[in-house]
């Protein structure tokens, strides 16, 4: 996974201020935050809606600012 940060870093796509660990930290962690509240619920969400607006809501904020 650190490999595909590096890509998306060098191609301009996500920021490069911040440590590619802290990166894995900040992507793995709140989608593993979301499928656990997905179990404690028993279903009673939509995953892959709510994932998405997950990654939507990550793109935002590891974008590089135009």
């Amino acid at each position: 996974m650190l490999g595909y940060f590096k890509e998306a870093i060098d191609a301009g796509e996500i920021r490069g201020d911040i440590p590619m660990d802290t990166l894995f930290r900040l992507i793995l962690g709140p989608l593993r935050l979301l499928i656990k509240q997905w179990g404690m619920s028993h279903g009673a969400f939509d995953l892959r809606e709510e994932r998405q607006h997950l990654l939507d809501s990550m793109k935002i904020l590891l974008s590089v600012k135009p």
